[in-house]
């Protein structure tokens, strides 16, 4: 996989970081975030479609399935900013940190309109179009105004 496999998910993740930056009052360190293709998040996404991303304590990397790119953009982003919230919270602790990482989304950001719902994208592991129960989206609107 090369590096421009995942243009759109860093295109959309400069975005939000901005956003979150210029207009949430996060810190910079954000602009400084890497997304990096991982073979891990591949498979996970493999096992289950709604598998798209992880990150990892102490680092300010989010690691990407290559199937993100093909999400519809309100879950690009919905994904991208839960892990986000781990990132600023540098919340890892299990279901916990899962239910903090979803109060900062909807508390921090309201605007954003972060739920959680079923999303069908074509599936570039499974040849066709698989469904992703119950992930992170954001509202359309929000996704507009990125």
């Amino acid at each position: 996989m090369t590096e421009l496999d995942l243009r759109t998910v860093r295109q959309d993740f400069f975005a939000l970081a901005n956003y979150l930056v210029k207009r949430r009052g996060q810190p910079m360190s954000l602009l400084s975030v890497q997304i990096i293709h991982s073979s891990d998040a591949d498979k996970r996404n493999q096992k289950s479609p709604r598998g798209f991303c992880h990150v990892t304590p102490g680092l300010w990397v989010i690691f990407c399935s290559q199937t993100l790119e093909d999400a519809p953009r309100e879950v690009r982003l919905g994904v991208l900013l839960h892990e986000t919230g781990h990132l600023i919270l540098d919340a890892f602790r299990g279901d916990e940190s899962e239910v903090d990482v979803d109060e900062f989304c909807l508390h921090v950001v309201p605007e954003a309109g972060y739920y959680y719902g079923d999303s069908e994208y074509f599936s570039r592991f499974h040849g066709r179009n698989v469904t992703a129960k119950n992930v992170q989206h954001v509202s359309h609107k929000f996704a507009e105004i990125l």
